[in-house]
């Protein structure tokens, strides 16, 4: 499983030297284009990749909440001594613990979900530019 720091370097790695987008043949333009199509595929790669490392640590929290508070002999000593009011809110306690720690892992991974898709947006309006430039040399 990748870590937030390798698919930032990653999405670097994809921007690295397509952030230039100066032409001045539309012959230029067109290759300019199909590179930022490329780019953008690559993004999208990265984000899905994402989207999946972020749905495996999603379940291995699920299991871990669903453990909270089955324990067999256990729990019916704690539910014996302290009630099973007071079992309860423990295994509450627990379960959002764990959810509070969940979403501190997961941040990141969404933070770079959202600065994936800033991105291939940016991309957009500079594709569109490109195009507009190209049809102007036409005219």
């Amino acid at each position: 499983m990748a870590t937030p720091q390798e698919y930032d370097r990653r999405i670097a790695g994809a921007l690295e030297g397509n952030t230039e987008f100066k032409v001045s043949t539309a012959a230029e333009g067109k290759l300019l284009l199909k590179q930022i199509v490329q780019v953008q595929k690559e993004l999208r790669q990265i984000k899905k990749e994402i989207g999946l490392t972020v749905k495996d640590l999603r379940g291995q929290y699920a299991d871990q909440k669903a453990k909270v508070g089955k324990g067999g002999f256990g729990t019916g000593v704690m539910q014996g001594l302290f009630g099973k009011k007071a079992v309860g809110g423990m295994n509450a306690a627990q379960k959002n613990k764990i959810r509070q720690n969940q979403d501190k892992q997961l941040d990141p991974y969404e933070d770079l979900q959202r600065k994936v898709d800033r991105l291939v947006l940016e991309y957009d309006s500079h594709k569109l530019k490109i195009e507009g430039w190209i049809a102007q040399q036409k005219d």
